[in-house]
């Protein structure tokens, strides 16, 4: 099975040298991974209900750290509708009983009252290093994140090769392909209109 070690080992061969920083070029590919797949290992579940209070008057949720974006948010079986934060503040001054919204504002959530609130979020995939040595994308997407590794190898070392990159965003693209059709595998269809 491929861990972080192989994977070091693997750009280092690849380039036929070992004076690189590959743990470098591990983080920038993490990176750039978590940012364009929305994966359903990606998905969290958070349940919670604000307690604490913003100099505003707003009560507020802290964000998790692996926070990425929020996909959907509800209490009581009502949508949560977005908000500035203009607006909310507005709302909370106002008392108004305009249900269910919310705003973000840095890494909080803020809600003009404090409902039981159940949201999923879209979460970053747990880094790769010496204490965590494999994670969703050796298991499943190793090629994708070799090739990634390769392609900004060879921009810190000035010989930039496409095909790396293009070989990347194939892989990507058929791990999201497949996630994608896991999401919606065994159910009926349904014909619409």
């Amino acid at each position: 099975m491929a861990d972080y070690t192989q994977l070091q080992q693997d750009v280092a061969d690849w380039f036929a040298r070992d004076d690189l920083p590959v743990a470098s070029f591990v983080s920038m590919a993490e990176s750039e991974l978590n940012r364009l797949l929305e994966l359903q290992a990606m998905e969290r579940m958070v349940e919670a209900e604000p307690t604490s209070k913003t100099a505003a008057n707003l009560y507020y949720l802290d964000l998790p750290e692996d926070f990425i974006e929020l996909l959907h948010m509800e209490t009581n079986g009502y949508a949560f509708e977005y908000v500035t934060n203009t607006q909310l503040t507005t709302i909370a001054d106002a008392g108004s009983d305009q249900p269910y919204v919310y705003s973000i504002a840095g890494k909080q959530l803020l809600f003009p009252k404090a409902w039981p609130v159940f949201y999923y979020y879209r979460a970053r995939i747990p880094a790769l290093s010496v204490t965590n040595l494999t994670n969703w994308y050796t298991d499943n997407l190793y090629d994708g994140l070799l090739h990634l590794c390769l392609d900004h190898g060879t921009t810190y070392i000035g010989q930039d090769n496409p095909v790396y990159r293009q070989k990347a965003i194939n892989y990507m693209r058929d791990a999201q392909d497949r996630d994608d059709q896991a999401r919606i595998s065994g159910a009926p269809l349904v014909q619409r209109g």
